[in-house]
């Protein structure tokens, strides 16, 4: 997909101001336990009250809000697995998905988002599930960056599960992060990254689409409840 393929779309445009109702209502949670750690020279890893899981550039202070975004979900979208098996075996058990998506990547002038659903990752700062998918995000992000992507606008927020030893008061966020819950995308709007976003010339892009070989509708669900523009694997990376 070239870069202003969103100047052929002519719908009339839809905008959200995040800064009222989405950012209200994120903030309207129980008070979170907030835990940062540095992942990269790059990135930085963000743990609100074990139920999200965000990795954003350190430095964003230079950076004017954007109206528009390109969203991916993770795995089978992005990349898949080296070793063949469904799941990851390891950090470093991942490899693009074909050989169409790091010039995709490379044409894209707006923020890279990914929403990722990681049900078998527990978000506490111990945990081997936790260190095993950051470090996964980091040579994710490495690899971008050195293929010329500009990685200080790409922003990562997965959705966890949460542990039998969980002792906060927010379990209710776990499901609202989950796709096709859209509580991973009001965290976004309320970020920084957007401003004013004109919904119809963004999209998201994901392999859970409903077709009879997905093991879920999850994916095309969550662009549907965001409001956004929903693309496949196979319709975006030609």
């Amino acid at each position: 997909m070239s870069r202003d393929i969103f100047s052929m779309i002519g719908k009339q445009s839809s905008r959200v101001k995040p800064q009222e109702k989405i950012a209200a209502r994120v903030a309207s949670a129980v008070t979170a336990n907030l835990l940062s750690l540095s992942l990269s020279e790059t990135h930085k890893t963000i743990i609100i009250d074990e139920y999200i899981v965000k990795i954003h550039p350190i430095s964003t202070q230079s950076r004017t809000p954007s109206r528009k975004f390109v969203a991916f979900d993770l795995d089978g979208t992005l990349i898949t697995t080296k070793s063949g098996h469904t799941f990851s075996r390891g950090p470093n058990d991942w490899t693009w998905l074909n050989d169409k998506v790091v010039p995709s990547l490379q044409s894209i002038t707006l923020p890279i988002v990914i929403f990722t659903n990681q049900g078998a990752v527990i978000a506490q700062k111990t945990s081997k599930s936790l260190s095993n998918f950051t470090k996964k995000c980091k040579l994710i992000l490495d690899a971008m960056k050195e293929a010329g992507i500009d990685v200080s606008n790409v922003w990562i927020y997965a959705s966890p599960k949460m542990g039998k030893t969980y002792k906060g008061k927010n379990e209710a966020e776990f499901t609202k992060m989950r796709k096709p819950e859209i509580g991973m995308f009001e965290h976004l709007l309320k970020d920084g990254v957007l401003e004013d976003v004109i919904k119809e010339e963004c999209v998201y892009v994901g392999d859970a689409a409903g077709r009879a070989t997905d093991f879920s509708d999850s994916d095309k669900k969550f662009a549907q409840n965001c409001d956004i523009p929903f693309k496949t694997p196979e319709e975006y990376f030609v």
